[in-house]
């Protein structure tokens, strides 16, 4: 397939561009730089494979439009289709158009494509400079096998890949090393298996303990069942305690009941409805007065505007030239502007021929011919001659810049060199820290192992706290609500349990500390050796460090090499540029001689000048017609407007201005007058119906007033209040007669309320009395229930140390962890070695089916280059090494060849694998300024393989080489396209 015509709707700074390719098989499309060459290469990879949204973000067009295009495909069987892909529309999509005009999807594209996508066809058809300088950075040992992953896929993909597969088998197991995650696992698995058989031992009988401590759980029930009944005792004698003040002022509130009278006349509610009718008949009696006092206000204002009104005819008058004073001010205005405008314009006639100083008077630049085409020849003049001098600077500036770098760069090059030590010493101190290393994680591991086990018995021990205190609470609320007393019992029960466990919990992690105390004092006295492994890890960390930082100051300096000679070609370009610009400027000084003592520069800014000179001119003379005219509707109106003052005014006639003011000033009065009273009527009825309304609302609360008066059987409101507060004494003395009892009855028995309710006084000593003793008996009981408890909860820490530990479980359950991790690590191992024997099949199996052919095709085609000097390429049965034989016989490895040979072995293997994949895909091959470092002659013969392997695909080369340009211009059997 070929790639026949380029239609960019937009891309990068590429915008409504056609590029025919058609014509040629071998195309090469040349520009300086920054000219778009690999935006263009970037378009062609966009509409045939896509590209992902964050890297199309890139190439948007910065002046807006749509990003996309279309490409022509020409097929093998003669036929052609148009592929079109838009960046907003269809997702970035491709909609492909056969020659029919049928459209199709991005699968019937990957179809025609023969599935190749944009990675292969990167790998494959395709090579830049970066990708042969990469080769510069692989050791002597492996540039084989780098070119042999090359050869099979198209990129040292494969290389990089058996490297990291090498890595991690090395990370996961080694059979003498310490460090890797299997060999650590299975040190850890048989330390775990000895604790674990040490555990086992220290479980043995304790049955006779067990029967000890039942007999005193037993007698501590006993105790416990009799502390219960005490307490209840005591707290119904508490409570009868503090209700002893409710009693006294009970007897107290029925002794003021008897004094008041037993039955009072009064409305219910009496008071609240009296006072509620009050307040609302207050505001409505305020509003009448109100509204009666506006009535009479608004009759006096409506007799004054009256008298001050004028008749219609002299408001019709007034109101006419209020209409007009905006054309007449607009009028005087323009007059005066039209005046000022003349005589400035006659002022910078004169000034800017005297600032021009161009020799012309004015008569001469009014005859003055100034095509439209001058201004912008002018402007492309000075445009030019900016980007030459620009140019000329910048590209002064970057070769100064790239000296200084190149420079900084080697001295720091030099400087870390000298840092370096030797990697004998380094294999030493990395074998000291794996010993040092290995000491200290087993220390730390038994450490952490007695951490994990005290956390976990202290949040078991925490845990049952918070549920017994939950417990607590809740029995302690339901037995206040229900007053049970058994409630607060088994609340005082729940609490010493948590509080035995607490104890136990603890007694047995402080039995079990100074163990792991004597072991985290011994860690500490190799503080010393830690100290030593963070020095020597600092030591290869730094060596490090500097080998990664030599490498990237390497990689520099190459950049910087090649940037410099771009930078010189760009130096030269503004040369040639500055050259054809001074014969275009001696052209325009024969048209117009008076530019000669004008710098370039300023020639569009003296265009613009002169063009408003010769406008100014024409204008002055239709401006003077416009100061007739305007002074002609001045007059007019001035006239209307004194006869008007007169009209209002018996004095004698003023200025136009105050006039105009007096007008205006009496028209909007009289307007507002008029508003006025027409307010006024309207605010004086609204203000009689108001006052009918609210007389009418005030009638109803005058009537249920009397009504309370009659009910209450008074004539006042004096009378009236002072019954309703006796009615509400005698109500709020019933009401609290009753909440006192309530209180009283739910605390006493029978026999002690018949009593109170006799008259009889309980006494405050008896309760006191009878508190005491149960108090007395109570702490006795439960002194003796504490001494019961300890001695069960010492036999329980006897039982508890002999009893199997909860750690042996946690213990064993760790080991399982280790051993199920063994088995994991295991296989990832057994997946990667596994990997790697099978890259290493498809490595033989290609070396012994496919890399021949391809050898065969890099020898013909490195012969070529040289000049017959090398004869033949081939790799080393052992090691698995390329290397070449010169005409002589004489072999060398690749690192032993020259920067241009290596490119020529590199190119030739590459357009060997595109010929021999190309009898199965049919793509066109890109190649993207890859011949830095060709000389002419290297590029004549690149040239004529080229050639022949165009017979066979479409070549389309993207350099910025004016050599290689030149090299190719003549010939007719390709298509140089310049950019």
């Amino acid at each position: 397939m070929k790639i026949i015509e380029a239609n960019i709707f937009g891309f990068g700074k590429w915008k409504q561009t056609t590029i025919d390719l058609s014509g040629a098989s071998f195309i090469v499309i040349a520009g300086q730089n920054e000219s778009g060459k690999s935006t263009l290469r970037q378009f062609m990879l966009f509409i045939l494979f896509g590209m992902p949204p964050k890297q199309r973000a890139q190439f948007l067009p910065k002046t807006g439009g749509e990003m996309g295009g279309t490409l022509t495909i020409q097929t093998q069987d003669g036929g052609a289709f148009t592929i079109e892909r838009i960046h907003d529309r269809n997702k970035a999509q491709a909609t492909c158009y056969d020659q029919d005009g049928i459209a199709h999807g991005e699968a019937w594209l990957r179809e025609r494509l023969n599935g190749v996508d944009a990675q292969t066809f990167a790998d494959i058809f395709s090579f830049d400079s970066i990708s042969l300088q990469r080769l510069q950075q692989i050791k002597q040992t492996d540039i084989g096998e780098v070119l042999l992953g090359v050869g099979m896929t198209g990129t040292d993909q494969i290389y990089w890949t058996e490297k990291w597969l090498d890595q991690q088998l090395q990370d996961l197991f080694r059979p003498q090393g310490k460090k890797p995650v299997i060999n650590q696992l299975i040190d850890a698995m048989e330390e775990k298996a000895k604790q674990l058989e040490q555990m086992e031992q220290e479980a043995r009988s304790y049955q006779e303990k067990q029967q000890t401590k039942a007999s005193l759980a037993e007698a501590v029930g006993i105790l416990q069942e009799k502390s219960e009944q005490l307490h209840k005792e005591k707290q119904q004698t508490e409570q009868k305690q503090q209700v002893y003040e409710v009693i006294e002022a009970f007897h107290h509130t029925q002794n003021k009941l008897s004094e008041l009278p037993s039955e009072i006349s009064f409305p219910e509610n009496g008071l609240e409805r009296y006072q509620q009718l009050k307040e609302q008949m207050l505001p409505l009696k305020s509003e009448l007065t109100v509204v009666r006092m506006n009535i009479d206000k608004e009759a006096k204002q409506l007799e004054e505007i009256k008298s001050k009104q004028l008749t219609p005819a002299t408001m019709d008058e007034l109101e006419k030239m209020k209409e007009q004073r905006y054309a007449y001010h607009e009028s005087i205005n323009k007059h005066s502007f039209n005046i000022q405008t003349k005589e400035e314009w006659l002022r910078q006639l004169t000034h800017e021929m005297e600032q021009l100083q161009i020799g012309l008077t004015i008569e001469q630049v009014a005859d003055l011919s100034l095509p439209f085409a001058t201004e912008d020849i002018w402007q492309q003049l000075k445009e030019e001659h900016e980007d030459v001098m620009t140019g000329l600077a910048k590209t002064e500036n970057e070769l100064k810049e790239i000296e200084e770098q190149s420079r900084f760069l080697e001295q720091e090059r030099e400087m870390l060199e000298n840092k370096q030590i030797d990697q004998v010493t380094i294999d030493e101190l990395n074998q000291q820290l794996d010993n040092d290393q290995k000491s200290a994680s087993l220390n730390q591991q038994q450490n952490n192992n007695w951490k994990v086990l005290r956390k976990k018995r202290l949040a078991s021990a925490n845990r049952v706290s918070v549920y017994s205190l939950i417990l607590l609470i809740i029995s302690g609320v339901v037995g206040f609500l229900l007053s049970n007393t058994y409630l607060y019992d088994l609340s005082a029960v729940i609490l010493v349990i948590a509080l035995l466990h607490q104890v136990v919990t603890r007694q047995s992690i402080r039995s079990m500390e100074p163990l792991f105390v004597t072991q985290n004092q011994v860690d500490r006295t190799n503080t010393s050796s830690r100290d030593k492994i963070m020095e020597i890890e600092t030591v290869i960390a730094e060596q490090a460090n500097l080998t990664e930082r030599l490498t990237k100051i390497n990689e520099s300096l190459r950049n910087l090499q090649l940037e410099n000679l771009k930078a010189d070609e760009r130096r030269q370009f503004f040369k040639q540029k500055q050259s054809i610009l001074g014969s275009k400027r001696m052209e325009q000084l024969e048209q117009f001689p008076f530019l000669k003592e004008i710098s370039l520069s300023y020639w569009p800014k003296l265009f613009n000048h002169l063009t408003k000179v010769v406008e100014k001119v024409e204008k002055l003379g239709k401006l003077e017609q416009d100061i007739l005219l305007v002074r002609k509707d001045i007059d007019q109106y001035e006239q209307g407007l004194a006869e008007a003052f007169l009209s209002i005014n018996q004095l004698q006639s003023r200025q136009p201005t105050e006039m105009l003011e007096i007008i205006i000033d009496e028209a909007d009065n009289q307007k507002h007058l008029k508003q006025k009273e027409q307010q006024l009527n309207n605010n004086q009825a609204n203000l009689i119906g108001q006052q009918e309304t609210i007389e009418s609302r005030l009638k109803p609360y005058q009537e249920e007033l009397d009504q309370l008066w009659n009910k209450a059987s008074v004539h006042n409101e004096e009378s009236y209040i002072t019954k309703g507060n006796i009615k509400e004494e005698q109500l709020e003395k019933r009401r609290e007669l009753k909440a006192y009892e309530h209180q009283i009855r739910m605390f006493l028995s029978e026999h002690e309320w018949e009593r109170l309710l006799a008259g009889e006084q309980i006494q405050k000593y008896e309760i006191e009395n009878a508190l005491f003793k149960v108090t007395s008996q109570l702490k006795d009981v439960q002194d003796q229930i504490k001494i019961k408890q300890q001695e069960v909860a010492d036999m329980h820490a006897e039982i508890r140390q002999v009893e199997l530990s909860t750690s042996f479980q946690d213990e064993k359950h760790h080991y399982y962890r280790l051993k199920n991790e063994l088995q994991e690590q295991t296989k990832q191992w057994a997946i990667y070695q596994l990997a790697k024997e099978k890259l290493q099949e498809t490595k033989n199996m290609y070396q012994r089916s496919f890399l021949p052919k391809v050898l065969e095709q890099t020898t013909k085609h490195f012969k070529d280059l040289t000049n017959q000097k090398y004869r033949d390429v081939f790799l080393t049965d052992q090691e698995a090494m390329l290397q070449v034989e010169n005409d002589v016989g004489i072999r060398f490895i690749v690192t032993e060849l020259s920067q241009g040979t290596r490119d020529q072995l590199y190119i030739a293997l590459r357009i060997a694998l595109s010929e021999i994949i190309q009898k199965q895909y049919q793509m066109p091959f890109f190649i993207d300024d890859a011949f830095v470092h060709f000389d002419l002659e290297r590029l004549d013969k690149m040239y004529v393989i080229f050639k022949q392997l165009a017979t066979k695909q479409q070549i389309i080369i993207f350099t910025n080489d004016t050599s290689w340009s030149e090299t190719v211009t003549e010939k007719d059997d390709l298509r140089l396209i310049r950019i």
